[in-house]
C-alpha cells in the first residue's frame, strides 16, 4: 500500500512526464523495440510542425497530420486542445488511416462541438500549432481522452481514461475538466454526427 508521500510523488512524476516531450522521447530512446523503421525516418525530419510538402487543412485531412512523439504524444497533444469558447476535448481512437495515421473522434467538455483529427504518432516532437477552432495549452492538469477505441463512446470515458492515465503516466493523472463532461448532449450530438 502506498503512503501519501509515495502516491503524492507518482502523481507528480505523471504529471511531469506528461508535459515533457523530452523526457517521453528519452523513454522512447531507453526502449528501442518502440523505434521502428518507420519511426525512425519520422524522426529524422527534426523539429517540424507539418510534413513537408504537406497539403490540405491542419490536422484535418490525412495529407497533413498533427505530428506527435508515440501514443503518450497522441494524448497530451490532444488533451491541450482548447475550442474558441474555452472548452476542452474529450476523445478517443476511431482507427488508422492512410497506413500510419491515427483517427480520433473528439467532443467538448460541453458536448456542442465535434470534431475528427488525424495524427501521425512517428516523431521525436510535437507540433506546436493548433487546427483552426483551436489553441494549446502549455501545460494540463492530466489527460482528456485515450489512444484507445471506446466501442461505446461516451460511455465508459472516466474509466477508460483512468486506466490509460495508470498505464501510459503511472498515475490516475484525469483533468478535471472530465467532470464537467456532459455525456446526455454529446450523445445527442454523436448522434446527430454519426447519422
Amino acid at each position: 500500500m502506498l503512503t501519501v508521500r509515495e502516491y503524492t510523488k507518482r502523481l507528480d512524476d505523471a504529471l511531469t512526464f506528461l508535459n515533457d516531450v523530452e523526457l517521453q522521447n528519452e523513454y522512447i530512446e531507453d526502449f528501442p523495440q518502440f523505434m521502428t523503421d518507420y519511426a525512425r525516418e519520422r524522426h529524422a525530419m527534426g523539429e517540424v510542425d507539418t510534413w513537408p510538402n504537406a497539403t490540405g487543412e491542419f490536422g484535418r485531412t490525412p495529407t497533413n497530420p498533427i505530428l506527435v512523439n508515440e501514443t503518450w504524444g497522441e494524448i497530451t497533444y490532444l488533451s491541450r486542445l482548447v475550442t474558441t469558447d474555452g472548452q476542452r476535448m474529450i476523445f478517443h481512437r476511431l482507427g488508422s488511416a492512410a497506413g500510419a495515421l491515427d483517427i480520433f473522434e473528439l467532443v467538448s467538455e460541453g458536448g456542442t462541438f465535434y470534431d475528427r483529427l488525424f495524427v501521425d504518432m512517428y516523431h521525436r516532437h510535437c507540433s506546436k500549432i493548433a487546427p483552426t477552432g483551436y489553441t494549446l495549452l502549455k501545460t494540463i492538469d492530466g489527460i482528456t481522452g485515450t489512444s484507445e477505441r471506446i466501442a461505446d463512446f461516451p460511455d465508459d470515458v472516466c474509466a477508460t481514461l483512468v486506466h490509460t492515465a495508470i498505464n501510459k503516466f503511472g498515475a490516475a493523472v484525469v483533468s478535471y475538466s472530465v467532470a464537467k463532461f456532459d455525456e446526455d448532449k454529446v450523445a445527442e450530438l454523436l448522434k446527430r454526427v454519426r447519422g
